[in-house]
């Protein structure tokens, strides 16, 4: 592992040479893949990301194949990522530049970029770990596993519990983990968030050009869906403003008028809100699939096509609802003539889909049918905000997208690019208004797809799309250059100040856990560090508080006896989908009763060491007040700088 960075200014710094590093080497891939398509290069710098993407995809079937050697060995990933870039980086000077460069169009993709991580990035250089709530700690945790040498995400407790979430955003902060300065995911949540920014406006960027032809309307639809909020700014009092919709019963999400959510925002451009999450890896992989779909029916290429039905399959690695809105627009335009047989356009489209995406539905399918399909383990309340709070969310991006629609309400048959746009928009209504059928026909263990909230922000980016095409047909009807500044200097003015105060705000809602924050600065007597086994290694804990479980969970991915997590699911708070898996291991009860015991070292010692082989416990955290309890006599026992010790059993597995 690289040495831990000593500050959030220096992660910061880090982040940046390690998210340019690696969107570089996406973008060898990315041309190595497109070689003489007619797409320039900076159509091939937005889809780095995703070439990226499929890399990880990649060393994530040699990582299951060997049973978990790949990303769980550093220096294997780092070898076999720079020996790649090399040869793409051979193949790309065999063939020489030929790929066409718009100069003009580049600089305003750069400067599109750096406006959008000084918005969005300033939280990388300010706090560390980026974040520690909600499901980062769940997400950190999944990811660690796959450092430790686990095939895929599996169970938080010990037993055979299969995978059951979309793990390439797991898999990809595990690549990322590889070339961060400390190693560990949560060191990794800064270079992903920057590499997931730059993603979504450079792809937002080409989307949008491919929809005119035009590189300001690219410029429009990055501001209007990446970096636009709505117009609650105005009704700011405090200086900490972003807001959890879900605290004081749900009435906080009105208290901008529905804008600035930390979590759950209806304005899809606050995806690149700080820390990135696995719908935020979706959005990249969706924009970039609508910006291949109509280049690919633009150019009639076959090939950008099929490279669409990748980035798609990758949707459906990553999230629902941008995976399902992709589906339906590829299904939709696939219908679409333009001079390529319809059975050639499905194809191209989905058969390459369905193999990147089958990589993880067909065993979860398989495992879906043997334990008996899953339970619900939602115990949140769903953020619905009313219809004035929905424009207020959306603000100038709302008036534009009527000019978009009346000035292209002709252009239906004129290419793809306004049926795309459409495709988009009806999709995501459909999803809106029969989400709440969705529990009723799929299960209440699906209750989290029938959330409305999942899809308001897929409807706005249908929606910006629109706008981009109205304030660029405004400004072009404009004679004068002085009122066509004016007019876009006001658009930009009602659309950056809620991401550049909800991003400033971000690190007031993160906040820093004091254990956490040291132990990624490299504090060695810490009871993460104390814990931690070298990389690769498997272990088994027994931890009795539950703000330590949570903390040694998403710092190591080990396994815990159980996981006693803050959520309405008194009977699973493991939060396991299976059904039946219970059947093969103890019940939650049992696990919190033999938990107890081994931490607090309550049984006699040959009682206490046969318990501990049942869960096959490599190290226990005990209270320092117990710690001369007789089991722990004659073992390992490690000091931590907090009221906890280390007692080891013995070596992980290696």
């Amino acid at each position: 592992m690289l040495p831990s960075p000593p500050s959030a200014l220096a992660a910061g710094a880090a982040s940046v040479v390690v998210a340019a590093f690696l969107l570089g080497i996406g973008y060898l891939f990315a041309d190595t893949l497109l070689g003489r398509r007619p797409v320039d290069r900076v159509f091939r710098w937005a889809l780095a990301v995703p070439a990226l993407g499929l890399f990880v995809v990649a060393l994530m079937l040699g990582h299951m194949a060997t049973g978990g050697r790949i990303l769980s060995a550093p220096w294997i990933t780092r070898g076999v990522t720079v020996a790649a870039a090399v040869l793409a980086a051979v193949r790309m000077a065999r063939r020489g530049r030929s790929t066409p460069l718009d100069r003009r169009g580049r600089w305003l993709a750069v400067a599109v970029v750096i406006g959008g991580l000084l918005v969005w990035g300033t939280p990388v250089f300010r706090v560390l770990p980026l974040d520690f709530l909600g499901d980062t700690h769940w997400h950190a945790g999944w990811a660690s596993q796959l450092l430790n040498g686990e095939p895929v995400p599996a169970g938080v407790i010990t037993g055979d519990i299969p995978n059951y979430y979309p793990w390439l955003f797991h898999a990809t902060s595990a690549f990322v983990a590889a070339f961060t300065p400390g190693g560990r995911v949560l060191h990794a949540l800064g270079p992903l968030h920057l590499l997931l920014v730059t993603g979504t406006l450079l792809g937002l960027f080409v989307l949008g050009r491919e929809l005119t032809g035009r590189r300001s309307t690219g410029a429009w639809t990055a501001l209007l869906a990446g970096l636009s909020g709505g117009v609650g700014f105005f009704l700011l009092r405090y200086r900490d403003v972003v807001i959890s919709p879900r605290y004081d019963e749900g009435r906080a999400a009105l208290r901008y008028g529905g804008d600035l959510l930390y979590r759950r925002s209806y304005n899809v451009a606050f995806n690149n809100l700080s820390p990135p999450l696995p719908r935020d890896i979706a959005l990249v992989m969706l924009v970039a699939f609508l910006a291949l779909l109509v280049a690919g029916l633009h150019h009639r290429s076959l090939p950008l096509l099929t490279g669409g039905g990748l980035v798609l399959g990758m949707a459906g690695l990553s999230g629902a609802e941008s995976a399902i809105v992709a589906g339906g627009a590829a299904v939709a335009l696939s219908i679409l003539p333009v001079g390529i047989p319809r059975r050639r356009v499905a194809l191209a489209l989905l058969a390459p889909a369905a193999l990147i995406a089958g990589i993880w539905l067909v065993p979860m399918a398989v495992n879906y049918a043997r334990l008996g399909g899953f339970v619900n383990i939602t115990g949140v309340e769903p953020v619905d905000l009313p219809a004035w709070a929905v424009l207020v969310a959306w603000g100038v991006s709302t008036p534009l997208a009527f000019l978009g629609a009346w000035w292209w309400g002709r252009r239906l048959d004129r290419g793809p690019a306004p049926r795309l746009v459409l495709a988009v928009a009806a999709i995501s209504v459909f999803l809106l208004l029969g989400a709440a059928l969705i529990p009723g026909a799929l299960g209440q263990a699906l209750l989290t797809l029938g959330r409305r909230h999942r899809y308001w922000p897929m409807l706005h980016l249908a929606v910006a799309m629109l706008a981009a095409v109205g304030i660029d047909e405004l400004l072009r009807r404009f004679r004068d250059a002085r009122g066509r500044w004016l007019a876009g200097g006001l658009v930009v003015a009602l659309a950056i100040p809620s991401p550049i105060v909800a991003s400033i705000s971000a690190p007031s809602i993160l906040g820093e856990p004091a254990q956490v924050a040291a132990s990624l600065r490299g504090r060695s007597d810490t009871l993460l560090n104390v814990l931690s086994a070298p990389p690769g290694r498997r272990c088994v804990v027994a931890v009795l508080d539950r703000r330590e479980q949570a903390m040694v969970w998403a710092y190591t991915g080990y396994r815990l006896v159980v996981a006693d997590w803050k959520t309405n699911l008194r009977s699973n708070r493991a939060r396991i989908r299976w059904r039946d898996v219970a059947q093969d291991t103890p019940s939650e009860g049992r696990r919190r009763a033999d938990n107890a015991a081994l931490t607090r070292g309550e049984l006699d010692p040959p009682r206490w060491q046969a318990l501990a082989e049942s869960y096959g416990v490599d190290a226990v955290v005990v209270p320092a007040p117990r710690v001369e309890a007789p089991p722990f006599q004659g073992r390992t026992r490690l000091a931590t700088n907090g009221p906890s010790v280390v007692v080891r059993l013995g070596p992980c597995d290696g």
